[in-house]
């Protein structure tokens, strides 16, 4: 995966990470980021065949 940064500069990512604090008044859906990793490994696979 490739993330922008605020520079413009473009950085590979190897990991997502969401912080186990970010909602404490909410149960904590970590859907997004689980589907973000699983595309990025799934186009990982892709380009591997």
């Amino acid at each position: 995966m490739i993330a922008q940064l605020r520079d413009g500069r473009q950085v590979e990512v190897r990991a997502v990470w969401e912080s186990p604090t970010s909602s404490l008044l909410t149960p904590i859906d970590h859907s997004k980021a689980q589907n973000a990793l699983l595309g990025a490994h799934q186009n990982w696979l892709a380009a591997q065949r």
